[in-house]
């Protein structure tokens, strides 16, 4: 188990205020892949390639969890539609162990390590298989997030 905390942000990073923690059974079921965006290769008419780079490295991933309590997901699914209208505004995520025994999460900069000024995925307009409802009263939830290094 780990605690998530979520903060709203601006693109610049510094807190808003605006905040939310819940306690997370978190299942890998999708790592977090990095890809660069803007770098162009080309091959030229003697075979020698040649590789233009002017973009940023992009992290996409999803935190997956399983087990939320009823009173948890209402948390969540206020701070995503309401406090951060789906994809509008920026966000930071900490995460901490519950336990001395709990790992805590990789979310793309190491074990442990915040990531700030993210934002849900790019197509993030509905809650339409965020939360999984489970009986008896519990939810699955995906939390699909995106920012540049």
């Amino acid at each position: 188990m780990v605690t998530i905390k979520m903060i709203l942000t601006n693109a610049s990073g510094t807190p808003l205020g605006t905040e939310i923690e819940f306690p997370a059974s978190v299942v890998y079921g999708k790592d977090y892949e990095k890809r660069r965006v803007g770098q162009v290769t080309h091959r030229a008419l003697d075979g020698a390639l040649s590789t233009f780079d002017r973009g940023v490295t992009v992290v996409s991933g999803e935190i997956a969890i399983r087990g939320m309590s009823i009173a948890d997901k209402a948390i969540l699914e206020t701070f995503i539609v309401t406090t951060m209208n789906f994809n509008e505004k920026y966000f930071k995520i900490e995460t901490t162990p519950c336990s001395l025994n709990a790992r805590d999460l990789d979310l793309g900069n190491g074990f442990g390590i915040a990531i700030g000024v993210c934002k849900f995925s790019e197509d993030f307009t509905s809650t339409e298989g965020v939360f999984t409802f489970k009986a008896p009263a519990i939810y699955d939830v995906r939390i699909p997030y995106t920012y540049t290094l």
